[in-house]
């Protein structure tokens, strides 16, 4: 009799308990997707920016071409209404130009 008391009352609460791990751990795993996703088109974003950076200003270069490239990078992001910031974005335009400069893509 109290055995099965116990275990009414615990089936509930094992039951609830087994729900939200299993949320949570869904939760996560929707998480690190849309991270993926929204890494993945931040950088063809740049990409798509160096690219155009570099054939549009081509007697521009150092710091000067990274300026223009980054407030280029900035409007469009802000046009597709995706948030970065500065140290990501220079690191991205970085990335980008270090990749063709090694004759990647």
């Amino acid at each position: 009799m109290i055995l099965e008391e116990i275990l009414n009352q615990l089936v509930p609460v094992i039951i609830s308990a087994g729900v939200a791990i299993i949320s949570a751990v869904g939760i996560m795993i929707k998480n690190a997707i849309t991270k993926a996703a929204d890494t993945d088109v931040k950088k063809k974003l740049v990409e798509t920016t160096v690219k155009y950076i570099e054939q549009v200003y081509k007697d521009v270069h150092g710091q000067e071409k990274l300026e223009i490239a980054m407030q280029k990078a900035e409007q469009l992001f802000k046009e597709k209404g995706i948030n970065i910031g500065q140290t990501e974005l220079e690191m991205m335009i970085e990335e980008v130009v270090n990749n063709i400069n090694k004759g990647g893509k």
